[in-house]
């Protein structure tokens, strides 16, 4: 199935039902993950460290399989499990909450200059950076991405995690906070629009032009959260 200038024309059909395109495979992962809270579930500070630890080292060493590729999204439900775990643990643990919650303050500031400094070195270096270290459903033989690659990602995630989790507001914002609690629908949702807006820009206003990205991802935000969308997909009990 094609899209050309704003119409569906049927050429062939490719079924693929072991490769999920887009954002699917995370649905896969939301399975794999609830599979997999049993093996992991514990109260031990040390083994949770531990635990998470091995899913780290596991993300690495996944980069290694050529023939992962994306079946079954496996290459990412591997190299994403340690973002899960450690918010998994954070749940009941509250290990990095309550260190925010009694110097919040020095937390902000810390995470913002961290932050910061991200941006900063992802803006000068924005021409090296591939957008597949992020995506980790490549292996290393695929790309030029390597084992240490592989872990400054990981270490780069950590600084815009900590920034979110201290700058959250304490308490609800009108509307915005309701548009934050259904993100399932804007996360699943927004891929297929995009490949459409894509379709049919002839004029090619989206290429690099950042004001009208920018409002257009405000727009299918706000669009994609309404609770009508929300509740049809959580309809699918995982």
């Amino acid at each position: 199935v094609k899209i050309r200038e704003g119409t569906f024309s049927v050429d062939s059909i490719n079924i693929q039902f072991f490769t999920p395109r887009y954002t699917l495979w995370y649905l896969l992962a939301l399975l794999a993950y609830q599979l997999l809270i049993p093996l992991v579930s514990t109260d031990n500070k040390r083994h949770r460290i531990i635990i998470t630890g091995l899913s780290v080292l596991a993300g690495i060493l996944m980069g290694y399989n050529e023939d992962t590729a994306n079946f079954m999204g496996m290459s990412r439900i591997v190299c994403f499990f340690p973002f899960f775990l450690m918010g998994y643990y954070e749940r009941d643990g509250r290990y990095i909450t309550g260190i925010i919650g009694k110097h919040r303050t020095a937390v902000r500031a810390a995470t913002a200059v961290l932050f910061l400094l991200l941006v900063f070195i992802t803006a000068k270096y924005y021409k090296v950076i591939d957008s597949t270290w992020l995506c980790h459903t490549e292996s290393y033989h695929d790309t030029d991405c390597t084992w240490y690659i592989r872990i400054l990602v990981y270490l780069a995630a950590v600084p815009g995690i900590l920034f979110l989790m201290a700058w959250s507001p304490e308490k609800k914002i009108p509307y915005i906070s309701v548009l934050g609690q259904n993100t399932l629908s804007v996360y699943l949702l927004h891929a297929p629009a995009i490949v459409y807006l894509k379709s049919v820009d002839r004029l090619h206003v989206y290429d690099g032009n950042l004001p009208v990205i920018f409002i257009s991802s405000l727009l299918m935000t706000v669009f994609f959260s309404w609770k009508g969308f929300n509740k049809i997909l959580r309809r699918v009990r995982i």
